[in-house]
């Protein structure tokens, strides 16, 4: 452990509780969201739209931490906008006029799965930005055991899902 021990890591914790009290449900919602953006919609736009990330992290960064971003990060920003409108347009009107088709089958794209994707690439954003405004604390909060609490709620959470 980065914090030399389990002891050091649970201290950690209680240190940075209101850190790791957004960083879990986070990335839980983050892990959930991966998997069913596969189940909803094809993975080219899964992986598109997840993968988009870096950008909504400047975008967060700009926003919650005050960083300066340059004029090429703009630039980015609006043209994968434009890219995304070029490659998600067409693919709605042609599902409005298609009317045997069916939304939601499996590897099929649908809206729902693509606001499924967008979601998850924009809460592991919000994540990574949690992360950076943890290190720049005045007393730094180590967030890895965040992750592994937040993979045991996901096991219980799709535990439960199963069961029901």
């Amino acid at each position: 452990y980065e914090q030399g021990g389990i002891i050091p890591l649970c201290k950690s914790i209680v240190e940075g509780r209101l850190h790791y009290a957004a960083a879990i449900p986070l990335q839980t919602c983050v892990d959930i969201c991966f998997t069913l953006a596969f189940v909803y919609t094809t993975s080219s736009n899964a992986l598109l739209l997840i993968n988009l990330n870096p950008l909504w992290c400047a975008v967060a960064g700009r926003l919650i931490l005050g960083d300066l971003l340059p004029r090429r990060t703009y630039i980015a920003l609006v043209l994968s906008l434009f890219c995304m409108l070029f490659i998600f347009v067409p693919e709605i009107v042609e599902q409005q006029h298609a009317e045997n088709e069916k939304e939601g089958e499996l590897g099929q794209p649908s809206t729902k799965g693509n606001i499924i994707a967008f979601c998850c690439g924009v809460g592991l954003a919000m994540y990574i930005t949690l992360v950076r405004h943890g290190s720049k604390a005045e007393k730094p909060v180590n967030l890895i055991g965040a992750a592994a609490l937040s993979a045991g709620v996901t096991s219980m959470i799709a535990l439960i899902v199963r069961r029901g």
